[in-house]
This record gives structure tokens, C-alpha cells and sequence, in this order.
């Protein structure tokens, strides 16, 4: 007799005696018998995930969402009582950019088993993680000095607008040092750096 549990098809055999009154086995050659064998089949279950999306502006922390839709409940596995579904959410982003909130699916019994592996035709729908850049201000430092042939330099440059991210710091060079009277632009090169004072700039 054919059985089936997991998802696919199986021939539904079949074992067959003939007896007579008394209940006596009959000689099988007696009999030309013609199987006709029908099929026993599962229909995997048919899920559709759809992860959170969020965003954020750069802090230097990860960007995370563990949100998650599914047509579970509406699933005859659901309705069964002897399966959970257990989804965790993985996505997580710190950099500036954006990246699919990735999950992993489980079907569970009360044993933990994992029926989703063959089971399951899970159609995935990845919400996003976007980091985005922040906007920061720098003003370089305002300088004025009476002639006398020494150069003037510029002295800092401060952030004005904006925040730099946690456990990150601005590094400057100023690029101009006049001699002559005048009123200059106070330029200068500078990048974002990290605790190892690697550039987090690119």
C-alpha cells in the first residue's frame, strides 16, 4: 500500500489475495488481473516572504529590520497545527549603499525538525537596507595678520553642519599659506578616518 509524507508523487500499490467462502487463499493463476495503479501526491507548500526595508543616515552603527510578511496562515501546513515557521531575518548594513534584507526560512515540528528543505516553494521577496550618506559642513578658520614677509597659515577647520559617525574622526591639511597682502580663500584637503585611521571616505 503506497504512503507518501514529504512533498512528490508515489505509485499507490498494492498487495491483493482472493479467498474463498471458507476463507482459503485461492491459487493467484486462476485470475489474470490487470493493475491499473493510481498516484499518491503532496503539493510542497507554496510561501511568499517578503522582508522589512529601512533606511538611515550614516552613524557608523548597522542598519538592521527583522520585519517579515508571509501567506503562512493562510497555508493548510498552518492550518494543520504541526508545522511552525520560523524565519529569521540576517540583513544588516553599515556602510553607505544599499543591500537586500537577506532571511533564512525553517519549518519546524515539535521535535525541531526542519521540513522546509524539498517541502517548500518559497517565493522570496527582499525588502532593503539603505544607508545614505550625511551631509556635513566644514569651515575652515578665519585668519588675519598684519604684514611682515612670514607666511600666514590657516589654523583648523571645524565641523559646522552635520555630524561625523560614532568612532570616526576628521583629519585636515591646509593648503594655502600666503605671504602677500590680500584676502584669500582658506582651502584645504581633508578625509574621515576611523579608530585605525583607515579613510571611510570611499
Amino acid at each position: 500500500i503506497g504512503t507518501i509524507t514529504n512533498a512528490g508523487s508515489v505509485t499507490n500499490g498494492y498487495t491483493i489475495a482472493v479467498y474463498d467462502r471458507e476463507g482459503n487463499a485461492v491459487d493467484m493463476l486462476n485470475y489474470e488481473i490487470i493493475e491499473e495503479l493510481g498516484t499518491l501526491t503532496v503539493e510542497p507548500i507554496r510561501l511568499t516572504i517578503t522582508s522589512g526595508t529601512a533606511e538611515k543616515i550614516y552613524d557608523g552603527t548597522y542598519l538592521s529590520e527583522n520585519s517579515y510578511t508571509s501567506n503562512w496562515e493562510e497555508t493548510a501546513a498552518y492550518k494543520g497545527g504541526r508545522l511552525n515557521l520560523v524565519v529569521t531575518v540576517t540583513g544588516k548594513r553599515r556602510d553607505i549603499g544599499r543591500s537586500n534584507n537577506m532571511f533564512m526560512v525553517g519549518l519546524y515540528d515539535k521535535n525541531g525538525v526542519n521540513h522546509a528543505e524539498g517541502n517548500c516553494e518559497i517565493t522570496t521577496e527582499y525588502g532593503t537596507l539603505t544607508v545614505y550618506a550625511p551631509p556635513i559642513v566644514l569651515t575652515s578658520s578665519t585668519v588675519s595678520a598684519v604684514y611682515n614677509g612670514r607666511e600666514v597659515r590657516g589654523l583648523y577647520v571645524t565641523v559646522t553642519g552635520g555630524a561625523i559617525g560614532k568612532g570616526h574622526r576628521l583629519t585636515e591639511h591646509m593648503s594655502i599659506s600666503p605671504v602677500d597682502v590680500g584676502i584669500y580663500e582658506n582651502l584645504f584637503t581633508f578625509d574621515i578616518v576611523d579608530s585605525d585611521g583607515a579613510s571611510v571616505m570611499e
